[in-house]
């Protein structure tokens, strides 16, 4: 089934169509939301099934401490990384289509493997099905919502994706605390079927461009975006920056020189810098052990509750102040400056993980009684100052830090980095429990982070409000913030002057053509 798009090439005005644009980039981007949805709901889901696959075999052995640390989505983790490199190569070859409906329908699979399974071995097959869906969510997710969206409606789309994820995590866990966890799959089932819209796109105009069909480019241009002045600009700067591209990229190269060609560019400093500028973000997050909250949250809130009922009522009240906290993170954005809201939302954290680590010890020493619901508060402002600032700035920071030319290499090897971190400490976390109090727990996470602090406050370049020059110039002058100025329009001299990936040229056009940046 095809999409009928309008045959007029012309730039028009007429506002009784100006919705449509937006309609169809919602279309678009439902697909990949509703996804990100599902995967929230297999990240949260072996929170609750692991206490309810013990309870119903009547021991803990049914699954051991080694079999629960791959469960909790470090296989997902792991095995999503060979995924950051096919899908975009995939991309860079078949458009973004294809990718896309390989992406459906393994998720389709891995659910209908997790819904049929009676065995462990099962649902790690599962599980490693799955992992699809984080290394597409880190490479030709971005790509989608950056390709198939204008500037004006990018940043909406992309708030929704970042705050369904939690979503998922939440009623993953809603559904586990009162209900069986099969019925978990049942929600994802239904995710598959909505997301199936999938099938039905259009190819990226972008990749369409970049492969001379211009006449294809400029009709799926038009349909999505509408023929005003802007949008009509944007299209002619794509075709003529492509047009040029593939006059310069005519003679073919062997595979050596293509070898050759990324091992240099991993080398530059306009890639390995904003690498690690994103991982220090994220390290934020990773280091304070939000992350083991999230996915250890009944083992954590049962050390320190009477009642079973009581540690779900528990975990719930924190997811939902996680994604009020997101929400909120937003907002500050908007207003506030990248490095300020982190920097205050990590000393925040900082403060009261020292604060909780104290309290455990008080109490493990016998010295004050625990008070259950004081306990709760401590780790509610913990867990809202974490999503107000690391959880939502951290893929933020790593959108608007993204180089102009090797686009595709600089979100792989992120992916790449992102995936082996979180998985492996997803793994280690149950050994930390094991060998360590809790109290020891929080006063690690705190050392731990004040150090990323005092390395972001240090070299974390400011990004909101500064076209993609300025952010490339901070890089590589190795500063952090520079006057606020009018950007002269480089795009060519920019894109042109190096060989940059021909899959991300649209992201570029959006960012050149506003001076908001990617998350606004």
């Amino acid at each position: 089934m095809k999409i009928v798009m309008d045959e007029e090439s012309g730039p028009k005005d007429n506002r009784k169509m100006s919705w449509l644009p937006f309609l169809r980039q919602a279309y678009i981007c439902s697909g990949e939301t509703i996804l990100h949805f599902c995967f929230g709901l297999y990240f949260g889901a072996p929170t609750v099934f692991i206490p309810q696959i013990r309870k119903e075999a009547n021991k803990t052995e049914a699954i051991s401490l080694e079999m629960e640390s791959w469960l909790s989505s470090t296989i997902t983790s792991y095995s999503c990384i060979p995924w950051t490199i096919i899908l975009p190569i995939m991309a860079y070859f078949y458009g973004r289509r294809a990718p896309s409906i390989l992406l459906w329908t393994l998720v389709l699979i891995s659910t209908m493997v997790l819904l049929f399974s009676t065995t462990i071995m099962e649902i790690v097959i599962s599980q490693i099905i799955i992992g699809v869906l984080p290394g597409s969510t880190l490479t030709v997710s971005i790509m989608i919502f950056t390709e198939y969206t204008s500037p004006k409606y990018r940043g909406v789309f992309l708030t929704v994706k970042a705050a369904t994820f939690f979503w998922g995590v939440w009623v993953a866990n809603v559904i586990g605390a009162y209900y069986h966890w099969k019925n978990i799959v049942t929600v994802m089932t239904v995710c598959c079927v909505l997301s199936s819209s999938i099938i039905l796109w259009p190819e990226s105009p972008m990749w369409l461009a970049s492969k001379g069909r211009f006449d294809e480019c400029a009709k799926i241009h038009r349909w999505l975006n509408g023929q005003d002045t802007n949008s009509e600009k944007e299209l002619s700067c794509l075709i003529k920056l492509q047009k040029t591209k593939l006059s310069k990229n005519s003679q073919n190269k062997g595979i050596r020189e293509v070898l050759l060609k990324y091992i240099g560019v991993i080398k530059l400093k306009t890639i390995y810098k904003p690498i690690i500028f994103t991982v220090l973000s994220s390290l934020l997050y990773i280091c304070s052990g939000k992350l083991a909250c999230s996915v250890y949250a009944i083992t954590i809130i049962r050390k320190i509750t009477i009642t079973e009922e009581a540690a779900y009522n528990d975990m719930l009240i924190l997811d939902g102040f996680t994604i009020l906290g997101m929400y909120v993170g937003c907002v500050l954005s908007k207003y506030c400056k990248r490095r300020k809201i982190l920097i205050y939302t990590s000393l925040t954290e900082v403060l009261f993980l020292f604060i909780l680590s104290l309290y455990m010890y008080l109490i493990k020493s016998s010295i004050i009684t625990e008070n259950q619901y004081f306990t709760i508060v401590l780790l509610t402002i913990f867990s809202t100052a974490v999503s107000c600032g690391p959880i939502i700035l951290g893929p933020c920071i790593c959108g608007e830090l993204a180089p102009i030319k090797y686009r595709s290499i600089y979100f792989s090897l992120s992916a790449i980095v992102m995936s082996t971190l979180i998985a492996t400490t997803i793994k280690i976390t149950p050994v930390v429990f094991e060998n360590f109090e809790m109290h020891i727990f929080f006063l690690l996470s705190g050392l731990s982070t004040s150090v990323v602090i005092v390395l972001v406050y240090k070299y974390l370049p400011e990004t909101k409000d500064k076209t993609v020059q300025e952010i490339q110039r901070l890089l590589l002058e190795g500063g952090i913030e520079i006057k606020e100025e009018i950007a002269e329009d480089e795009m060519s001299v920019r894109i042109n002057g190096g060989d940059s990936q021909k899959n991300n040229i649209a992201m570029d056009l959006g960012f050149l053509e506003q001076k908001n940046t990617l998350s606004e």
